[in-house]
């Protein structure tokens, strides 16, 4: 067995912030009402630390953003990323 490299650790630790990003941004999305945004903000302040928990807030209070995190295609995500869009 080989110890990671710097580079495939910091490749893992990449995915893991974009999962945890994404999968918020979707929970985001389906929260509509005031109280289950609330639910959502509470639940971000007690299981993440508070600057991730104000990131995920501020990301989430802008709709283009929030939409667009949520649709993103991890598998592919740095090929996808690479092609400019029109």
């Amino acid at each position: 067995m080989t110890t990671p490299s710097p580079e495939d650790k910091y490749q893992r630790e990449l995915l893991l912030s974009r999962t945890v990003l994404k999968t918020e941004m979707e929970k985001a999305i389906r929260a509509v009402t005031p109280k289950e945004r609330q639910a959502l903000v509470a639940r971000w302040k007690e299981e993440y630390k508070p600057e991730v928990a104000r990131e995920l807030l501020r990301v989430a209070r802008n709709p283009e953003a929030r939409l667009r995190i949520a649709d993103w295609n991890l598998a592919g995500f740095d090929k996808d990323r690479r092609v400019k869009k029109i």
